[in-house]
């Protein structure tokens, strides 16, 4: 898979499905929260969500090159700020990896929650520079590309 292959969405859906993964929807009781990818990364026994994370990465290549702009959109960076910040402290907490580590069949599991969000990191930090958009998912197609191989 690459960048390239990722769904297109418009921009109205992925705005909204950026607030399902970073779990800002003003319904704080949409079951569609629970799909998301922040919650995901807090969950303790579920399996990787490796959907959501494609499904985040659509969501930046869609909003990304209107970043570069002059009026950032605050709301749309403080999500993903939250997801990337949030998501770290939950991937890291040591309770939960000894507790994963358990029902985990390969231990590589373990980093990939991390590796996404470098992923979701580094797009994010180039789209804000107005950098080029191939550069945005480098980090991400060379992770698909190794995780593939």
């Amino acid at each position: 898979m690459h960048h390239t292959s990722l769904p297109e969405y418009s921009l109205d859906e992925a705005q909204e499905l950026i607030k399902i993964h970073c779990g800002t929807l003003a319904d704080t009781d949409d079951p569609r929260l629970t799909k998301g990818l922040l919650f995901s990364l807090r969950a303790w026994n579920d399996p990787l969500n490796v959907e959501a994370f494609h499904e985040v990465m659509a969501c930046i290549k869609t909003l990304g090159p209107t970043w570069s702009q002059q009026m950032i959109p605050s709301r749309q960076i403080s999500d993903l700020w939250g997801l990337i910040y949030l998501g770290g402290c939950y991937v890291n907490d040591p309770a939960r990896i000894e507790h994963r580590s358990q029902y985990v069949l390969e231990n590589i599991e373990l980093g990939i929650e991390s590796r996404w969000l470098d992923c979701i990191g580094y797009a994010v930090l180039v789209f804000l520079e107005g950098r080029d958009p191939d550069e945005a998912f480098s980090v991400y197609n060379a992770f698909i590309n190794e995780f593939n191989s």
